[in-house]
C-alpha cells in the first residue's frame, strides 16, 4: 500500500493540517512543464517539495492558480522515513500522477520547460512509468514553421521518436545532446525536407519524406 496521501484541493475536508505546517517552509523547486488539455489549451505543471517543521512528513506543493482563484496548495504528503529529498520527490510525483491519471485523465508532459531538483531523465522515467502506453504511440506531433517554411517537431516524445528513427537509438535524458553532437557531423541533411524528415508545406498535410523515409538525411561517413 502506498505511503502517499493525495490531497484534492476541491475536497476541502481533505486539506491536511500536517501539510499546512509546511506552507511557510523553504521549498525545493522540482520542475516546470506543460501538458495538453485540448488542441487549444494546455496545463502548466510546476511542483515543489517541502518538509514539515518537525521533519515528520514530506509535502508536495503546486503554485497558486490565479485564473481558478486557487492559492498555493499542498497536493500530497507522506511520512518521512529518512529518504533523501530527490527520492521523496520521485515517490510523491509518481503517486500523484497515477492518481490524477485515473481520476482526471491527466496527460503526460508534452514539454519540460525547466528542471530543478529532478533532472530531465528522472522526469522522463516518471512519465514512462505512469504512461507506459505512450512508449507505444508512434504519433509525431508537428506544427507549421515559417522560417524555414515547413514543419517543426513538437514535444519531448516526438523528439525521442524522431531521434530513434534518425540515429537508431533512444534519445532522451542527459545524453541526447551528446548523441547529436557525435553523429550529426557524419550525416548530410535531406534537401527536400530540409532535414526535418517531414515532407510538404502548410496548409498541406505533413507526411514522411519519400526521399529520406523520415530520417531527415543520410549517413555520409565512410
Amino acid at each position: 500500500m502506498s505511503r502517499v496521501t493525495y490531497l484534492d484541493y476541491y475536497q476541502r475536508e481533505e486539506i491536511s493540517p500536517i501539510a499546512e505546517t509546511s506552507r511557510g517552509k523553504r521549498k525545493l523547486f522540482l520542475f516546470r512543464g506543460y501538458t495538453p488539455l485540448s488542441p487549444a489549451s494546455s496545463w502548466e505543471e510546476e511542483l515543489s517539495l517541502a518538509r514539515t517543521p518537525d521533519r515528520s512528513h514530506w509535502v508536495l506543493w503546486r503554485p497558486a492558480l490565479t485564473e481558478l482563484e486557487i492559492p498555493r496548495h499542498a497536493i500530497a504528503l507522506m511520512p518521512n522515513r529518512g529518504e533523501r529529498p530527490r527520492q521523496a520527490a520521485i515517490t510523491l510525483v509518481r503517486e500523484v500522477w497515477k492518481t490524477e491519471k485515473a481520476t482526471t485523465d491527466l496527460s503526460p508532459l508534452l514539454e519540460i520547460l525547466r528542471t530543478g531538483l529532478l533532472r530531465t531523465f528522472e522526469i522522463e522515467r516518471l512519465n514512462d512509468e505512469v504512461w507506459p502506453e505512450e512508449a507505444d504511440d508512434t504519433t509525431l506531433l508537428v506544427r507549421p514553421n515559417d522560417d524555414p517554411p515547413g514543419w517543426e517537431i513538437v514535444g519531448r516524445k516526438s523528439r525521442r521518436l524522431k531521434g530513434r528513427v534518425t540515429y537508431g537509438i533512444e534519445m532522451h535524458g542527459p545524453h541526447a545532446d551528446f548523441v547529436r553532437s557525435l553523429f550529426d557531423p557524419l550525416r548530410t541533411p535531406c534537401d527536400p525536407c530540409l532535414g526535418s524528415g517531414i515532407y510538404g508545406l502548410p496548409p498541406d498535410e505533413p507526411a514522411p519524406c519519400p526521399i529520406c523515409q523520415g530520417r531527415g538525411g543520410r549517413w555520409t561517413a565512410p
